[in-house]
């Protein structure tokens, strides 16, 4: 108002900078106090509030298109990017949440399978079989554990745990039985048609260090049944004993159970020894 007594006798730029006020905010207060404003003023407000009430008929659901074609209904001459603006304006918009996008993973076919069930007389010297399951944490998450026997002792000799299921849990499980078993030529790896198993990297690695990759047909658990029951013993004959655990707790439960079946348990198609007990025949590679 002070801006205004003295606008004969100062400019009103010289006043906004005197009273620290900026010419913008004092012409906008300067319209606004000059009573309703012009037509197309006392027009925008009267779309805001029928605008402002068909949104929220729609329960905030619906975006300026929609919310243009219902005033256009009712014989509103009305553009649709005016309705869009003053939507902005009060800060209406259509409230949904975005759909995840999937995109398709390019994946290798599925490798024949090489093993055929031969579990105690396998055709390769180095034998190995693999297979990833989920155990649900006490926190309702899952967990994931990835393991290698080698065959036809059925000795667990890699492993490896991850609350992610990616092929980087079945790359920690194969060095660890490479570290663990060594590496020789002509081996075999036999797995189910899991997306890790069919991935670039886990590909690699077994080409890298000369493992011929197998998997079981497609549907058939009979066709990998070695590395399957190991899960099945685990769960049964210890896991579900304690039900579900913390995330490190899980772990150190696998672990226990893992030096146990390799060191201490008998195992009947071994003649009741350890995995550690039994030698494994020689064989000169994959037929």
């Amino acid at each position: 108002m002070a801006i205004r007594d003295q606008m004969n006798e100062w400019p009103v730029a010289v006043c906004c900078r005197i009273l620290n006020v900026a010419r913008s905010g004092y012409y906008a207060w300067l319209a606004s106090s000059q009573g309703p404003g012009s037509l197309r003023k006392q027009e925008n407000m009267a779309l805001s509030e029928r605008i402002e009430q068909l949104h929220d008929q729609s329960m905030q659901i619906l975006g300026s298109r929609k919310i243009h074609h219902q005033l256009t209904q009712e014989g509103v001459k009305v553009g649709r990017n005016r309705v869009h603006r003053l939507m902005r304006k009060m800060d209406r918009r259509a409230c949904y949440v975005p759909r995840k996008r999937r995109y398709a993973r390019v994946l290798d076919p599925a490798r024949p399978n090489l093993l055929e069930r031969q579990f105690d007389n396998p055709p390769a010297k180095q034998t190995w079989v693999s297979d990833i399951t989920q155990l649900r944490l006490e926190n309702g998450c899952w967990f994931y554990l990835a393991t290698v026997l080698s065959l036809p002792n059925r000795r667990l000799i890699g492993h490896s745990m991850s609350l992610q299921p990616r092929e980087e849990l079945v790359i920690k499980a194969l060095e660890m039985a490479r570290r663990a078993e060594g590496l020789t030529h002509q081996g075999l790896f036999h797995s189910d048609q899991g997306v890790q198993y069919r991935g670039e990297r886990v590909r690699h690695w077994l080409l890298q260090h000369g493992f011929a990759q197998s998997m079981s047909r497609k549907g058939n658990c009979w066709d990998n049944a070695c590395a399957e029951s190991w899960f099945s013993l685990l769960k049964r004959e210890w896991l579900k004993r304690w039900g579900a655990q913390p995330h490190a707790r899980t772990k150190r439960l696998i672990q226990e159970y893992i030096e146990y079946y390799n060191f201490e348990r008998p195992h009947g198609s071994l003649g009741y020894k350890t995995p550690y007990e039994t030698v494994l025949p020689l064989k000169s590679g994959v037929q």
